[in-house]
């Protein structure tokens, strides 16, 4: 983000993370996509800025971030964030390739 100049969205994505790590699920930019998926999100001046995660247990692994103007969230984004999900809990190892 900061290389593509979108430093609005990249700070963003700074105060979501850091109001996510104080504030765990009472996180003010948390919204779920349903089971352990969820998304920080927040518009910026140039752009929404995203950041995906996962819940596991009382844990968030954060698994990508994006600066965007659609307002859906990128699908390939979404399969890698399931990818390292199935990675995490084991059912899948991580050097294999993406399910289709």
């Amino acid at each position: 983000m900061a290389g593509k100049g979108q430093r609005t969205c990249l700070r963003a994505v700074v105060e979501m993370c850091a109001d996510l790590h104080q504030n765990g699920r009472d996180c003010r930019y948390l919204k779920s996509f349903g089971g352990p998926v969820y998304e920080l999100k927040k518009r910026a001046s140039d752009g929404g800025a995203r950041v995906y995660v996962l819940a596991i247990g009382a844990e968030f692994v954060l698994v990508h971030a994006e600066c965007k103007n659609e307002n859906q969230a990128d699908q390939n984004l979404l399969l890698d964030v399931s990818d390292v999900y199935d990675a995490i809990m084991g059912h899948q190892p991580v050097l294999e390739p993406r399910r289709s």
